[in-house]
């Protein structure tokens, strides 16, 4: 069993998991051990849990992003968010000036607003002036106001950095993760 595992661990280490994803990122030691040595696919992906729905389907389930990377402190940040169809970038000032040279296409920064969403939908759907306010500004019903698609803001707000580089976002695409804690101003920049 010892001679087993020993190769696997030295199979798993010499093949690499292919990925850019740094080991420290991940605040759980188990997520870390698995990403260190390529170990995903065969102890399970980083952040992630099988579970059995009351039907006996077996799904796969993630960690929320805070509960699984480490960020660092809040901080207010301003830019453009592009929201696309599975993707969420954000381009700071500094970043948008890159982006139009067309440089360094490839280090995108990916905006998250999963804690937002799930904060405001409820006062969204109560009509409280403050959520329609933030959340209407693209047109949609009050119903469908925190579903944000297809447009350009200038957005301002408080959030967290991922602390380290990775695979964020919608397969993995995005090498920088952002985290919305306080949606501050959103303005469309595009119809």
């Amino acid at each position: 069993m010892r001679i087993a595992l020993l190769a696997l661990l030295l199979l798993a280490g010499c093949s690499g998991s292919g990925s850019r994803d740094n080991p420290s990122a991940y605040r759980n030691a188990w997520d870390r051990f698995r990403v260190q040595f390529g170990l995903e696919r065969f102890l399970g992906y980083a952040c992630s849990h099988e579970e059995t729905e009351r039907d006996g389907t077996q799904v796969m389930r993630s960690l929320p992003y805070d509960q699984c990377y480490r960020f660092n402190a809040s901080e207010r940040i301003e830019g453009i968010w592009i929201d696309e169809f599975e993707g969420q970038e954000l381009l700071t000032p500094g970043e948008y000036a890159r982006y139009l040279r067309g440089e360094d296409r490839d280090a995108t920064t990916r905006l998250e607003m999963e804690a937002v969403r799930r904060k405001w939908a409820p006062a969204v759907k109560r009509g409280d002036p403050e959520a329609l306010r933030l959340w209407s500004v693209h047109g949609k019903s009050a119903e469908g106001a925190w579903q944000l698609t297809g447009k350009a803001y200038r957005i301002r707000f408080v959030g967290r950095r991922a602390s380290y580089p990775g695979n964020y976002g919608h397969l993995g695409v995005s090498s920088h993760l952002v985290l919305v804690d306080k949606l501050e101003a959103l303005t469309p920049l595009s119809n």
